[in-house]
């Protein structure tokens, strides 16, 4: 219970901004689209959103481990693991797409 309160206490503040921050996000599209040479900012903007949103879910995902007392004594990137189960059918089973043409 102890690691739970840590981690609202640590997080919770940046996940507040995290939030207002996606709220932006649709804001942020219409900026891009609108004046191309200034995209700097709303860039900046939705990778910020994007790269905290990964950061979130590696939380999560750690903390979810740690609370049913798995181990995570080989941890993969948790983003790779969540890609990996994106592969394409030919992919899966060990063929290359060149294989199947």
């Amino acid at each position: 219970m102890l690691l739970v309160t840590e981690v609202i206490v640590c997080f919770g503040p940046a996940l507040l901004v995290l939030s207002l921050a996606a709220f932006l996000v649709p804001v942020q599209f219409v900026a891009l689209n609108s004046d191309a040479m200034s995209a700097e900012g709303p860039l900046l903007v939705l990778t910020s959103v994007v790269a905290g949103a990964i950061g979130v879910g590696t939380l999560l995902y750690v903390l979810t481990k740690l609370l049913r007392g798995e181990s995570v004594a080989r941890p993969l990137p948790v983003l790779v693991r969540w890609l990996s189960r994106w592969r394409s059918p030919a992919t899966r089973w060990g063929r290359s797409s060149a294989t199947l043409e």
